[in-house]
């Protein structure tokens, strides 16, 4: 991967002299580079499991946007697959991963009916990554506030 030396996206939205350089248009093109990028990884059955601004990298004119840390991405394997009822493959885990404040309610209890990560996780990660940038806040400040929702 190239060096990205724009920062990362939670940086550009929230800084006040950046964000006055990003117009519509560069706007709208990193929002498609950032769900290319995470339709790319579904494709081969990769789950990121930790979408947020902090894990997205611009380059000095912000023309190009990257997701990083992937540290904790797995496969769909269907090995350590299941699908529940709705027919939706998920991955079902012993642990929580991930930020807290940008995951899906299912991962609350990794326990219940509907537990366990599946690409909608990151779907979920995706839609609060969108609502970030058009209102330039964090959808959640505290864990006892994402807790309640």
């Amino acid at each position: 991967m190239e060096y990205m030396d724009g920062g990362t996206f939670k940086d550009l939205i929230l800084n006040p002299a950046k964000f006055a350089k990003l117009d519509d248009s560069k706007c709208f093109d990193l929002m498609d580079q950032f769900t290319a990028g995470l339709a790319a990884i579904h494709e081969v059955g990769v789950i990121h499991r930790d979408l947020k601004p902090e894990n997205m990298i611009v380059d000095f004119d912000f023309s190009k946007l990257k997701l990083i840390d992937v540290g904790i991405a797995v496969d769909l394997d269907p090995r350590y697959a299941r699908k529940d009822e709705r027919g939706e493959v998920k991955r079902v885990f012993t642990t929580n991963a991930g930020t807290q404040m940008w995951q899906p309610p299912e991962l609350r209890e990794l326990k219940s009916k509907h537990g366990g990560y599946s690409i909608t996780s990151d779907i979920y990660g995706c839609g609060l990554v969108i609502q970030f940038v058009v209102r330039r806040k964090l959808p959640y400040t505290r864990v006892a506030d994402w807790a309640n929702n």
